[in-house]
């Protein structure tokens, strides 16, 4: 996972993630630099391992932390992260690895929030390299893009005629 780095860049945490295949192993890594103003600047990686006994990892997302971050939890052992009109879910294996999560996610955000960091400024224009290194399978990028609310399953429709 360490290979992936810029050499300027740190990992703050890396969580692992439930999956929808048993065979995947994802982790959601903060990742975070000094900008161009000397600020810490903070993103999140999608990292895919293609199965647990995988060396080599791959990106798959690539969520910038802007000023306008905001953090949900769900109720169901996971949280959602929002920002710039994107929304990822992220479901950690265990409790204690989401309060980790979070704790440094709100740290991130709250530095974001502080230095007004927003789209189109001049912060995060380092996320482009990662963004350039998407290289999962299309089905792991599928599933980081998944929207919880768009993938519960509606219940069956009612009997209307009974023979």
């Amino acid at each position: 996972m360490i290979n992936l780095l810029r050499c300027e860049d740190r990992i703050k945490l890396a969580v692992r993630l439930e999956s929808a295949w048993a065979e995947r192993v994802r982790y959601m890594v903060v990742v975070d630099s000094s900008g161009r103003q000397d600020t810490e600047e903070s993103i999140l990686l999608g990292v895919d391992f293609s199965s647990k006994e995988s060396k080599s990892c791959t990106i798959g997302m690539v969520l910038r932390l802007w000023s306008d971050t905001k953090i949900h939890l769900d109720g169901d052992g996971g949280f959602s992260v929002s920002t710039a009109g994107r929304m990822h879910v992220f479901k950690p294996v265990s409790v204690q690895a989401m309060w980790s999560a979070l704790q440094v996610l709100h740290k991130a955000c709250e530095v974001a929030r502080r230095h007004n960091y927003f789209p189109g400024g001049v912060a995060l224009i380092w996320a482009t390299y990662y963004e350039s290194c998407i290289s999962s399978d299309q089905s792991c990028i599928n599933e980081w893009n998944a929207m919880q609310d768009l993938e519960s399953a509606r219940p069956d429709s009612p009997a209307l005629f009974v023979d």
